[in-house]
């Protein structure tokens, strides 16, 4: 139970770091928030749970990795829902034409390789990264506009 409240204590420090560096970050540099938000705010998250996730996995146990499904859900509809009740949401031009049609691109894909494959090999994982380094090329691509 310690593990779980110091692992809880030090997630919660890290994401007050993360905030403060993205506002250093946004001062010292012109870069567009829309960019950090997507790709560095995005980033930290998505390392948490990739490290969450890969333990479980090189144990033997993948189908916990399954949990990122979960996570995605949660992000899109809690988090997001939370927050717009909170402060009523406007999504920049950017997110419109690039940001959610990438994104449901990308669920189209592994909604797809789950139905008819029903798993996710190395062959996927390799077109997964790939659509993921686009995405950054896409992102800096945008960064300064």
């Amino acid at each position: 139970m310690s593990l779980l409240v110091a692992g809880v204590a030090v997630m919660l420090l890290g994401a007050e770091l993360m905030v403060h560096g993205v506002r250093a970050l946004l001062s010292a540099v012109r870069l567009s928030e829309t960019f950090l938000g997507m790709a560095v705010v995005g980033m930290g998250e998505s390392l948490e749970e990739t490290a969450r996730m890969v333990a479980p996995a090189r144990r033997g146990h993948p189908e916990l990795a399954w949990g990122v499904v979960g996570t995605v859900v949660i992000l899109l509809t809690l988090n997001l829902g939370l927050v717009a009740m909170i402060r009523p949401l406007t999504a920049d031009p950017l997110v419109l034409r690039l940001h959610a049609p990438y994104l449901a691109g990308c669920i189209l894909v592994v909604a797809l390789a789950l139905v008819s494959a029903r798993r996710l090999g190395r062959p996927m994982g390799a077109l997964l990264l790939a659509l993921y380094a686009f995405y950054l090329v896409l992102n800096v691509s945008h960064m300064w506009r």
